[in-house]
C-alpha cells in the first residue's frame, strides 16, 4: 500500500489554484520566507567590455601604469589604445574573509558604475581597495572615485584630445 507523502507537522493541505481567484501563492508551507511582491529592480549593467579579466592585463597595468592613492583605495592607471576604458579589482585576503572582501568590491564597483561615463576613454585601471571602504559614507566613496577620474583626465596621453 502506497503512503501519501506529507510535510512534517501535519497532512498536506489542498490549495486553490491561481485561476480560482486567489490573490497569489501563500506563505511557504515549509516555514520559509513569503514570496517577494512587486517587480524586481532592473539589473545593474557591468558588462564584460568594461572589466579587466585576464592576469596578463593586470600585470601590464601594475608594471607599466602610474599609481594613484587616496584614503579609500590605490589605483593603477595605464593608457591603452582601445575604444573604451576597463576596470579591475584586487582584494587581498588581508582585507578579511570572502564576505567582507565581496562587500568591499560591491561598494566600490557601484561607486565606479555610477561615475563611469565621466571617465575619459582608453584607460585600464586596477583598484586596490582599503578596509576604509566598508566604513566610508557612500557619497565620500563616489567623491574619491571622481577625484581619480579628474587625476586621470589631467594625465591624458599626448596626441589625444580630451573629450568635450
Amino acid at each position: 500500500m502506497a503512503e501519501e507523502y506529507s510535510l512534517p507537522g501535519g497532512p498536506r493541505e489542498e490549495r486553490a489554484s491561481p485561476s480560482e481567484g486567489t490573490a497569489g501563492p501563500g506563505p511557504d508551507p515549509r516555514g520559509g520566507r513569503p514570496p517577494v511582491s512587486g517587480p524586481k529592480p532592473p539589473p545593474r549593467p557591468w558588462p564584460r567590455s568594461v572589466r579587466l579579466l585576464r592576469r596578463r592585463q593586470f600585470e601590464q597595468v601594475y608594471s607599466a601604469g602610474r599609481r594613484y592613492s587616496c584614503p579609500l583605495f590605490s589605483a593603477f592607471v595605464l593608457p591603452v589604445d582601445a575604444a573604451g576604458s576597463s576596470v579591475g579589482f584586487t582584494t587581498p585576503r588581508a582585507l578579511g574573509k570572502a564576505t567582507r572582501r565581496n562587500c568591499i568590491k560591491r561598494r566600490l564597483r557601484e561607486a565606479i558604475r555610477l561615475s563611469l561615463p565621466e571617465l575619459e576613454p582608453a584607460w585600464h585601471i586596477v583598484f586596490n581597495p582599503r578596509r576604509a571602504v566598508l566604513e566610508a559614507a557612500f557619497p565620500y566613496l563616489e567623491q574619491q572615485v571622481r577625484e581619480l577620474w579628474r587625476w586621470v583626465a589631467a594625465r591624458q596621453p599626448r596626441g589625444r584630445e580630451p573629450a568635450p
